[in-house]
């Protein structure tokens, strides 16, 4: 969804911010209230904001770290070829 709209580079940059919150302390990560609020507060994105929401709301909280590493390896995998040219390597 956000190849394409066009907002990767910004959701990528809202995922590493939540993610230096979340490391080191487990505690962080398992505070569902904490994550939502620092999610809501913290100026992220409506996308990151979206996820969040959707698995705190499923009872899937304690996968969020997962989830955000996961999508920091798919990013990765986005590579600028060219000037406008985006390809996806597997």
């Amino acid at each position: 969804v956000c190849q394409s709209k066009n907002c990767l580079g910004q959701t990528q940059e809202d995922v590493r911010r939540l993610m230096e919150f979340l490391v080191g302390d487990e505690k962080k990560r398992k505070d569902k209230v904490l994550v939502n609020d620092v999610v809501e507060r913290g100026k992220f994105g409506k996308h990151l904001k979206g996820l969040v929401k959707m698995l705190i709301s499923r009872g899937k909280s304690g996968i969020l770290f997962d989830v955000l590493m996961e999508f920091e390896i798919i990013c990765n995998e986005l590579i600028v070829v060219g000037p406008t040219q985006l390809v996806w390597v597997t």
